[in-house]
C-alpha cells in the first residue's frame, strides 16, 4: 500500500478539482490504515475479495454499500485511499516486484521475502517524505493537532481510535531520517502521483461521484 503522505498527496492534487473540506477529507485519505491499530485486517477495512492474490480494494463494494455518502469529505477522502491503494498496486508496485523478487533502483534483481520487502519499501517512503511535504506543500496538522472524528456511516473500523495512528504517524515523521533508497525514488513516486491524481478524478467524473 501507499505511504500516508502518498496517500495525503494525491488526495491533495485530487481536492483540486473536488474543493472539498480539508480536515474531514484528508483524515478520511488516510483513515483505511487504521486497521492495523485496531487488530483489523486490510481485507475488511480496504474491502479486499483476495488477498492471497492482490491487496486490491474492491472499489465498486465500497461505492454501492457507501454512494448516499460520498457528498461527504471524509467518505470521498476514504474512496480516494481506496483508488490511490489499487492504482498504486496495478500500476506502481508490480513495476519492481515480481512475486519472490524485486528490482532494485541499480537494475539488480534479488529474491526477497515479505520482511525483507517490507523494509526497502518502509526504507522508501521515509528517504521521500520531506521531499512529497516540501514539493505539495502538505498540511500535516492532523497529525499534531487536536481533531474531531466526523459521524460516518463507515463501519469497517472503529474510527475513534484514529487519534491513536495519527499520533503515530507524526512522531514517526519527526523522527524520520533520510534512509538509502532501494525500490523507488522522488521522480518515480511523483510521476505516480501525477498518474494516479489524473485516474481518479477521471473516476470521479465517470461515476458522477
Amino acid at each position: 500500500m501507499a505511504s500516508a503522505l502518498i496517500h495525503m498527496t494525491v488526495a491533495k492534487k485530487v481536492n483540486d478539482y473536488l474543493k472539498l473540506p480539508e480536515q474531514d477529507y484528508y483524515l478520511g485519505s488516510v483513515a483505511p490504515d487504521l486497521a492495523k491499530y485496531v487488530g483489523k485486517t486490510k481485507k475488511i477495512s480496504h474491502m479486499i475479495d483476495n488477498p492471497e492474490y492482490k491487496d486490491l480494494p474492491n472499489i465498486y463494494r465500497f461505492i454501492e454499500k457507501y454512494k448516499t455518502e460520498l457528498n461527504k469529505p471524509f467518505e470521498m477522502g476514504y474512496l480516494v485511499h481506496l483508488l490511490t491503494d489499487k492504482i498504486w498496486y496495478e500500476r506502481f508496485f508490480d513495476k519492481f516486484y515480481f512475486k519472490d523478487y524485486v528490482e532494485t533502483l541499480d537494475g539488480e534483481l534479488i529474491k526477497t521475502n515479505d520482511e525483507e520487502l517490507k523494509y526497502m519499501v518502509y526504507s522508501d517512503y521515509s528517504s521521500i517524505n520531506m521531499y512529497l511535504i516540501s514539493k505539495f506543500d502538505l498540511d500535516l496538522s492532523i497529525f499534531y493537532n487536536e481533531i474531531e472524528i466526523p459521524e460516518t456511516k463507515i463501519d469497517e473500523l472503529d474510527f475513534s481510535k484514529l487519534p491513536v495512528m495519527l499520533n503515530n504517524l507524526g512522531l514517526i515523521f519527526l523522527k524520520d531520517k533520510t534512509k538509502e533508497r532501494y525500490l523507488f525514488n522522488e521522480k518515480m513516486v511523483n510521476d505516480f502521483v501525477l498518474e494516479a491524481t489524473e485516474e481518479i478524478i477521471s473516476f470521479i467524473k465517470l461515476m458522477n461521484l
